[in-house]
């Protein structure tokens, strides 16, 4: 993952990571250096994306079609994909969640050869 990482970041293209992920990111860093240096190196490499209330409500909606559908996502990864879907941006993801939300909704994935 890491090689496909560093390919993204060579090209022309801005990479966000949403500030949920980035906090959960650092929840399991411990000791408040090793968690400022991430901070910052994550901060370097991306641009930090900051919710919108239309995307929180967008993703009830979304957790509530998958619900409807069977489909059983967390709703943290429904905000992390209406955020991916508002932006009409692709999701680097490995969780399998996100696959299921595709089922349903116009996520759009990238997809990278492991």
């Amino acid at each position: 993952m890491r090689v496909e990482m560093d390919r993204l970041s060579e090209g022309r293209r801005i990479l966000g990571i949403p500030a949920i992920v980035l906090q959960e990111i650092l929840s399991g860093i411990p000791g408040e250096e090793p968690l400022r240096q991430m901070e910052q190196a994550l901060a370097s490499c991306f641009e930090v994306v900051r919710a919108s209330v239309d995307d929180h409500v967008g993703a009830a909606r979304l957790r509530s079609q998958c619900q409807r559908r069977g489909l059983n996502v967390s709703a943290i990864d429904c905000l992390i994909a209406q955020q991916a879907i508002a932006s009409s941006a692709q999701l680097f993801a490995i969780d399998a969640d996100f696959d299921a939300i595709v089922k349903v909704a116009p996520l759009k994935l990238y997809k990278f050869k492991a």
